[in-house]
């Protein structure tokens, strides 16, 4: 419990105490006016919230948060206790106006419990008795408090599916719109459910386990979508003890396999997660879960999206071990799609069945209509390469190249070229010529120009470098490279473009900038050149120029002073 001073803290640190989900409900309940009658008498705050009942919240300095819903016995705080606090905290407004004051002065806690403590057993039982006839609220309050006082208690497992049924009513009158009402109903029995099922023995608990799951999509997949349900928390809490209670059973391997394959005969949806699952707990169950579909044709009888579901699992569980015709096998028995085809045709390669792989890639082809996709062309080009048909993978990388000149069909394209070197020369300038065409093509050609010379700097292209080297697109780094890559036969305009790149760098006017002048400064410094003597002058007029144009930067200056000594 925390103190009402604890309590006056922003809406985040009262979201992180309550938790998102019962903040969010609480929030809900003070902005749809549920706080009633809200009161603050030195430091005691107490108010009535209308939820399922209505419940009385009371919050006070040296006590604690204390409200008469179920859930307050578990949770830290419960949603109408947070209702209250913001409305306490003037984020909402209270529903109606605080309760007169009684004319007459009620005892303190410390009199009500010394008058409590004076009568017998049986007055007690009577007024207890009294109070629960009249207030519903106090008698589910209480019936809560004895399960959860009594849980350590065995329950049969035929008493733990009537809790689940109770929590899980096939009658309910709820419809669409109040389905979050009902999901808050659900949720209070979430702890009651995971006490109640791992009091269980684990034979019992996972048949249990699978009667709550089932009764949970059988009343809720029809009102709300699975990825969004607000029941998702309690599917998650049956499907956890099932599993964990499956694992540990003791039960016959025989019978474990016949209640898997009801579990996944039922027209639910298995994922990957489950299967893995089963993988890493249950080894010895998913190998025979995986004869079992082989040998019995089990697929043909389960629902479509959970037989490819398990057979991709288990292709991928194959193939990871290298055993590509199960892999293959697995596939098969899947609903395919274009990338399962490629998938095939991936394990065929890894077999040398080359015909057999060319038809994966044609039913792909057919399946995705759309054969500039990367994938096919990637795998097209691997099936040729794999085969020794250089020239045929060359040719379906220069057509995506052709139609999308950019670094990644470049680099895939470049990883194809010849060994030898004429041939080689020959595709490098066709490479040129198709980037000089997109480059003078393209409205915006700015980073067509950037990988139109980087790709001469690897080739080594001068006549382009020359060109291109003083386009607005050429940043300083690259600059800088052309320059080494010019010098010293193209000496006056790789001194340019050190000229360039340093004053850009200046001009940015940061101490970072300034550093990264000042090392291009001591690179220019040692670039090649045929005469020495002259580059030095060279150096020397260029420091004296910056000293003097960018005086007024005076960190640059500085960092230039200390650096390099200059007559």
């Amino acid at each position: 419990m925390r103190s009402l001073k604890e309590t006056n803290m922003n809406l985040g640190q009262l979201r992180e105490w309550a938790g998102i989900a019962t903040f969010e409900r609480g929030e809900r309940l003070a902005k749809y006016g549920h706080v009633l009658h809200y009161h603050n008498h030195n430091e005691h705050i107490t108010a009535q919230v209308q939820g399922t009942y209505l419940y009385d919240v009371s919050v006070t300095d040296h006590d604690n948060v204390e409200c008469t819903c179920p859930a307050a016995a578990y949770q830290p705080i419960c949603k109408h206790a947070v209702a209250t606090l913001l409305v306490h905290g003037g984020h909402y407004a209270q529903a109606q106006t605080p309760l007169e004051a009684p004319a007459l002065t009620l005892p303190d806690d410390v009199k009500v419990y010394q008058w409590l403590a004076s009568l017998d057993k049986e007055r007690l039982l009577e007024m207890l008795h009294n109070q629960i006839t009249d207030n519903p609220t106090l008698f589910e309050a209480l019936q809560y408090r004895c399960y959860m006082d009594t849980h350590n208690e065995s329950l049969t497992a035929k008493q733990v599916i009537a809790l689940i049924d109770e929590a899980l009513p096939y009658d309910s009158a709820w419809e669409y719109d109040e389905a979050h009402v009902y999901f808050d109903l659900l949720n209070d029995k979430f702890h009651a459910l995971d006490h109640a099922l791992a009091g269980l023995p684990n034979e019992d608990a996972y048949l249990v386990a699978w009667h709550g799951i089932r009764r949970l999509n059988t009343i809720c997949i029809d009102y709300v979508d699975s990825t969004s349900g607000g029941y998702q928390t309690t599917l998650a809490l049956l499907s956890q003890h099932m599993m964990d209670a499956l694992t540990d059973s003791d039960t016959a391997l025989t019978d474990k396999l016949s209640f898997i394959i009801q579990v996944i005969e039922a027209q639910i949806d298995i994922d990957e997660s489950f299967l893995k699952t089963l993988d890493h707990k249950a080894p010895a169950l998913s190998i025979a879960l995986a004869q079992a579909l082989q040998s019995d044709a089990l697929v043909e009888y389960l629902p479509p999206s959970t037989a490819s579901e398990i057979c991709r699992h288990y292709s991928h569980t194959s193939a990871a071990k290298e055993q590509w015709q199960d892999a293959i096998a697995w596939l098969l028995n899947t609903e395919l799609r274009w990338h399962d085809w490629l998938k095939m045709g991936q394990y065929h390669l890894k077999l040398s069945q080359y015909s057999q792989a060319q038809q994966c890639l044609i039913q792909a082809e057919n399946d995705l209509k759309n054969p500039d996709h990367s994938s096919l062309i990637d795998f097209a080009c691997e099936l040729a390469t794999s085969q020794g048909q250089h020239t045929k993978a060359w040719q379906t990388r220069w057509q995506q190249f052709e139609m999308h000149p950019h670094f990644t069909t470049l680099q895939e394209l470049q990883a194809l070229m010849a060994t030898e070197r004429k041939q080689r020369e020959q595709q490098q300038s066709d490479v040129i010529e198709r980037l000089l065409k997109h480059v003078k093509s393209s409205a915006r050609h700015n980073r067509g120009v950037e990988l139109l010379v980087n790709t001469a700097l690897d080739y080594h292209r001068t006549d382009i470098l020359l060109e291109w080297a003083h386009h607005e697109a050429i940043g300083s780094h690259l600059g800088v490279q052309i320059a080494d890559a010019l010098s010293p036969e193209h000496y006056d305009t790789a001194c340019q473009l050190y000229h360039t790149a340093i004053v850009n760098k200046v001009e940015q006017t940061n101490n970072g900038g300034y550093l990264e002048a000042v090392k291009l400064i001591a690179r220019f410094k040692t670039m090649a050149n045929d005469d020495k003597e002259h580059h030095d002058l060279t150096w020397h007029r260029l420091v004296k120029q910056l000293k003097k144009t960018m005086s007024r930067k005076r960190n640059f200056i500085r960092y230039l002073d200390e650096r390099f000594t200059v007559q």
